[in-house]
């Protein structure tokens, strides 16, 4: 599976987790009481969550549906950017009927946030963390929470959120640069390994004179070079050995036939 993929799979089933976590925080909550200045309309929330259900599931199916529509593999970038977009609104309105950020609804965007850290560049999901800060900032006016109370944590999550996006983001991009060098590299190897191949083929014809210009390889690559050129080289001297100890057997049985041919005739005359 694709390393890209892999990620928006693991960021979508935390999305789940999230959804599922804040509705049953906000269930118990509605059960068993909510902190002071805290007000839960539950079915408010239970509408919000029906939202966010659609949007965790367009998420979950986008990587299928950019493989089997043009359209959606074309444009993915902004699909994926307005899905994303709408899960801060859904995360922010769900705060907005849960108190804001005195309840712990707002662990919601966090999802969001993470989603777009792994799955768009470092400004697009930057945008993304600071309109989840400024949509937790609405959802608690919009509660009646916004007080002095409100300010120290909401300048903690507002600062969190942008620095969880740029720690996620930088992340993954340096593991995508170690693939794409890896598979730059694995082609480069497939590659001269093709070559090596061909020079064996051409030795194994019987073209001794083969040599491998291991100029420009890496250094792995010149180690299997060097090897190949130093196996073709011992070739070449066992062959002149063989060789030269051919003509050095013809030479003998050269002087064995003369001086047979001189015993014969000594012994014809005789």
């Amino acid at each position: 599976m694709d390393f890209t993929l892999r990620l928006a799979k693991a960021a979508t089933i935390m999305t789940w987790l999230m959804l599922g976590l804040t509705l049953v925080t906000v269930i118990l909550m509605d059960q068993l009481g909510s902190p002071p200045g805290v007000v839960v309309h539950l079915w408010a929330y239970l509408g919000w969550t029906v939202f966010g259900v659609v949007l965790t599931t367009f998420l979950t199916f986008l990587p299928r549906m950019a493989m089997s529509s043009h359209f959606v593999l074309t444009h993915i970038t902004k699909v994926r950017g307005t899905l994303l977009t709408l899960d801060v609104i859904w995360a922010s309105g769900g705060s907005a009927v849960t108190g804001g950020v005195h309840s712990q609804v707002w662990i919601g965007l966090f999802g969001t946030v993470l989603f777009a850290a792994v799955s768009m560049p470092g400004w697009q999901s930057g945008l993304i963390s600071l309109g989840s800060a400024a949509g937790l900032v609405v959802a608690t006016g919009v509660s009646h929470n916004l007080d002095q109370q409100a300010v120290a944590p909401l300048i903690l999550v507002g600062f969190t959120f942008p620095i969880v996006a740029w720690f996620n983001s930088t992340l993954s991009a340096a593991v995508w640069d170690l693939r794409t060098k890896a598979r730059t590299e694995r082609k480069a190897l497939e590659s001269r390994v093709s070559e090596l191949s061909g020079y064996l083929e051409r030795a194994a014809n019987g073209d001794l004179g083969v040599v491998v210009d291991s100029t420009n390889d890496t250094r792995q690559l010149k180690v299997l070079s060097t090897a190949f050129n130093h196996t073709i080289g011992n070739l070449r001297g066992l062959v002149g050995q063989i060789r030269t100890g051919g003509e050095q057997i013809g030479a003998s049985a050269g002087q064995l036939l003369a001086s047979a041919e001189e015993h014969a005739a000594s012994a014809t005359q005789q």
